[in-house]
């Protein structure tokens, strides 16, 4: 027996190898989670600074201002005039979800004339000219990760990414 050559593998190197294997196994998802994770954060920043550009042309080219509004803690979120009587009365509202598992945290208004004040809100306004009456920042996220948003000027209506914002903060 010494001498023949062996034709398989024992349990023992079988029980081996498939140990190994779930060890890699578990430490790699956790890091796909996190890859996931920002992916659906990216998603929903350019499917919102869509739906914003959207709804800027919208005022331009109507006329009228047109407000944002969301629940805070939830996917969901509404565009629609801020006087649907105004611009021939035509009602044309949106509504919309973030990706899944994505909820917005907050909003803040931030005031255009130089103060540092921030105040919370879960609207924005962007008027006929596409302005807006102040600065604002959105900010969403998956439950458990730092949230990241948008960041809204007020005097051009130009909009940029935020990545990873401390809730509340600026």
């Amino acid at each position: 027996m010494a001498g023949q050559k062996r034709r398989g593998y024992t349990v023992m190197e079988f029980m081996l190898v498939l140990a190994i294997l779930v060890i890699t196994t578990g430490m790699a998802i956790p890091m796909m989670d996190n890859l996931l994770a920002s992916d659906k954060q990216k998603a929903a920043q350019d499917m919102l600074k869509s739906r914003l550009a959207e709804m800027r042309t919208r005022a331009c080219e109507e006329g009228r201002a047109y407000r944002f509004s969301f629940t805070q803690n939830s996917d969901s979120f509404r565009i629609e005039p801020v006087d649907p009587a105004a611009g021939g009365g035509v009602d044309v509202q949106t509504e919309d979800r973030l990706p899944k598992d994505i909820t917005f945290k907050n909003c803040i208004a931030i005031s255009t004339g130089g103060e540092a004040e921030a105040v919370p809100t879960t609207e924005m306004i962007i008027l006929p000219d596409g302005t807006c009456p102040q600065d604002y920042e959105i900010s969403f996220g998956l439950p458990e990760g730092q949230p990241s948003g948008i960041r809204v000027r007020g005097v051009t209506g130009a909009m940029t990414t935020i990545q990873n914002t401390p809730e509340g903060n600026r």
